[in-house]
C-alpha cells in the first residue's frame, strides 16, 4: 500500500496551485514519452510506422471526424503486420493473475520508511489527477468538485493498492470521452470496463497488434497533447514566466518528473514572490506631513512654513511576506527622520503574519526611550488584528488608535503641541 486516504480539503487547496504551470509537467511527460519510444530499430517495424503516418497524414475531412484515424492505423497495421510484415514484434503477452489482499510483511517500522514516498506519491498523482480535470472541465463547461474528487481518488486508490495494484487512473481516456461530448457516470465507468476487458478478455487479439502500430499512435498522441500554439507564444510572454514553462518542460523530459514539480513550485513561488513585491511596493506612499498642513487657523501663522514634525505613511493594499522586508528597507529612513508617524491603513486589505510582524518590529525600534509616537488610523479589525495586538506589545496607548484618518490628524496635533511645551520648557531651564 503506497498512498495514503487524501483528506476532502486537499483537492481545494490543490485547485489554488496555477494549472498552467502544473500542465506543463504533462507537455514534458508526453514529450518525454514520445522521444521515450525510439529505440532499436526493426526494418518491418519502420516500413509499418512508414504505413501509419501515411495513414494519418491522409485521414482527414468529414470522415476523419467519424472514425479517428488511431483506430484505423490500429486495424490497418495489425492486418498488414499479421499478413506481410511479420517480422515486426507484437504486443508481448499479460500475465494477468486474479487480485488478492496482501497485508503480509506490514509493520510499523515500513510504514515508517514509505510514509515520505507515499505522501510524494499521494501529491503528484493528484497534482496529474486534478490538471486533467481542469482541462475535462474547459471542454465540458462543468466543475469536477476537487474535495470530493480528491478524496474519491485517494480511497481508491488505497483500495486498489491493497490488493497489489500501482496508483494511477485513465485520465487520458477520460479526457478524450468528454472531448466527444461524454458527460455521464455512466460513460466514465463504460471506459473502465473497456480498459480491463483489453487486458483481460481480449488478451488474445492484443497479441497480435505490432509494437510499432502501438508506438506510432503513442507518439502521435503525444504530438497532438503539446500545446503547440502555447510554444509559439512564448517569445511574446514575460521573460520570467517563460522561463519558467520551459524550465520545468525540460526538466520533466531531461531529469525527472519529481524533479521537475519541485522546481516548478520553486519557480512559481519565487517569481511570484518578486511579482507580488513590485505589486506592493508600488502602492506604498510615504510622506512628510508638513505642519501647516496640520494645523488650522491661527497656529499657522506661528508655525516654520517648511516644519514636518510629523510623517504619514499609506500602506498598500495588500502587506505580505513578498514585500515585507522592503518594506521596512524603505520606511526606515523615513521613520528615524519625525518624532510623529500616523499610519495610515485605509487602503489596505490584506496583512499577513510577516507583514504585521515587519510593521510592528520596525515601529517598535522607533518607539524605544520615547522617541517616536506611533499613530493607527483606519485599520479594520479583521484586516489587522494581529498588527494591533503587537503595536499594543510596544506599550502604545489606545488613544492613539483612531478610526478615521482626520481623528488621527487630531492626535497628531496634540502630539505636536506636546512637543512645543516640552522644548519650551527645555528652553527656559537653559535660559
Amino acid at each position: 500500500m503506497l498512498l495514503w486516504p487524501r483528506h476532502p480539503l486537499v483537492g481545494q487547496s490543490t485547485r489554488a496551485c496555477h494549472w498552467d504551470r502544473a500542465d506543463h509537467f504533462r507537455r514534458g511527460s508526453v514529450v518525454d514519452e514520445a522521444i521515450g519510444q525510439i529505440g532499436n530499430r526493426n526494418g518491418d517495424a519502420v516500413a509499418l510506422t512508414l504505413i501509419s503516418l501515411a495513414i494519418a497524414l491522409a485521414w482527414r475531412g468529414r470522415i476523419a471526424s467519424k472514425l479517428p484515424s488511431a483506430l484505423i492505423i490500429l486495424i490497418l497495421g495489425t492486418l498488414l503486420g499479421a499478413i506481410w510484415f511479420g517480422a515486426a514484434p507484437p504486443v508481448p503477452s499479460l500475465t494477468i493473475e486474479p487480485p488478492g489482499l496482501q497485508f503480509a510483511g506490514l509493520t510499523a517500522d515500513l510504514f515508517v520508511e514509505i510514509i515520505e514516498p507515499a505522501i510524494l506519491v499521494a501529491l503528484l498523482n493528484t497534482l496529474v489527477a486534478l490538471t486533467g480535470a481542469i482541462k475535462c472541465d474547459l471542454v465540458s463547461g462543468s466543475d469536477h468538485h476537487p474535495n470530493r474528487f480528491t478524496f474519491g481518488l485517494g480511497l481508491g486508490t488505497v483500495a486498489v493498492s491493497s490488493l497489489g495494484g500501482l496508483p494511477g487512473g485513465i485520465g487520458p481516456a477520460s479526457f478524450v470521452y468528454t472531448y466527444n461530448g461524454g458527460r455521464t457516470a455512466v460513460g466514465c465507468v463504460t471506459v473502465l470496463l473497456v480498459v480491463v476487458a483489453a487486458v483481460t478478455v481480449l488478451e488474445g487479439v492484443i497479441q497480435q497488434i505490432p509494437l510499432a502500430i502501438i508506438s506510432f499512435i503513442m507518439i502521435a498522441t503525444a504530438w497532438q497533447m503539446v500545446d503547440w500554439r502555447f510554444l509559439r507564444c512564448i517569445p511574446r510572454m514575460e521573460k520570467s514566466y517563460a522561463f519558467s514553462m520551459v524550465a520545468t518542460m525540460l526538466c520533466t523530459v531531461f531529469v525527472s518528473f519529481v524533479d521537475a514539480v519541485l522546481v516548478g513550485a520553486i519557480l512559481t513561488l519565487m517569481l511570484n514572490s518578486r511579482r507580488d513585491e513590485r505589486h506592493e511596493l508600488a502602492g506604498l506612499i510615504s510622506v512628510p506631513l508638513l505642519d501647516v498642513v496640520l494645523f488650522r487657523g491661527s497656529e499657522i501663522s506661528r508655525r516654520d512654513p517648511y516644519d514636518a514634525h510629523c510623517g504619514l505613511i499609506m500602506l498598500p493594499e495588500r502587506v505580505t511576506a513578498a514585500s515585507a522586508r522592503q518594506l521596512k528597507l524603505s520606511l526606515r529612513p523615513d521613520l528615524e527622520g519625525h518624532r510623529i508617524a500616523i499610519l495610515d491603513a485605509s487602503r489596505t486589505r490584506v496583512i499577513d503574519d510577516s507583514g504585521a510582524t515587519m510593521i510592528a518590529e520596525l515601529l517598535r525600534v522607533g518607539q524605544q526611550n520615547g522617541r517616536l509616537v506611533v499613530i493607527v488610523a483606519s485599520l479594520a479589525p479583521n484586516v489587522g488584528r494581529m498588527l494591533r495586538g503587537l503595536i499594543e506589545l510596544n506599550d502604545a496607548p489606545d488613544t492613539h488608535f483612531a478610526a478615521i484618518t482626520e481623528a488621527a490628524y487630531e492626535i497628531a496635533r496634540s502630539e505636536v503641541l506636546k512637543l512645543d511645551r516640552f522644548a519650551q520648557s527645555n528652553g527656559a531651564r537653559e535660559a
